[in-house]
């Protein structure tokens, strides 16, 4: 969605009555060095920069490593927050080497990357009330997506 004040309705039915709710979508979060992030060194971590975004809310960092051990898959993930504001943030090198190393595992003759990196943020939790609703939000979210290589 682009940035900008946005009017969300629903005419309600059987279970929830109608309600209106107001969402205020903030500037794109742009996860600045992206491109140069593709292989992940866990022991010395990784630094994240970003532009944008709500500097009042927090950027989210979310990754991943999958690696098969014989015909047994081995999943880890990692999720770490921060303040916009910051502009930057550094993934530890202790939460990074909890994560399995590799460059793919082959299934079934399909490779499957083993890594994903995913930086994003959301805009503020709106409220609204409904009949028959205990407690009704509205929210705007958005991540950047890529694969990549933990070593």
């Amino acid at each position: 969605m682009d940035q900008g004040a946005y009017t969300i309705t629903g005419p309600g039915g059987a279970d929830v009555g109608p309600f209106t709710a107001r969402l205020n979508v903030p500037q794109a979060l742009v996860w600045t060095n992206q491109a140069s992030v593709n292989t992940v060194d866990r022991s010395a971590g990784q630094t994240i920069t970003w532009s944008g975004g709500d500097p009042t809310n927090f950027v989210s960092i979310d990754g991943s490593s999958f690696i098969l051990l014989g015909s047994s898959p081995v999943v880890a993930s990692f999720h770490c927050e921060t303040r916009i504001s910051d502009g930057s943030f550094t993934i530890p090198p202790t939460v990074l080497l909890s994560l399995p190393s590799g460059a793919g595992a082959s299934v079934g003759g399909v490779v499957i990357p083993t890594g994903s990196l995913s930086v994003g943020a959301s805009s503020a939790l709106t409220t609204f009330t409904a009949s028959g609703l205990d407690f009704g939000f509205v929210i705007a979210s958005s991540s950047t997506d890529k694969t990549v290589t933990y070593q």
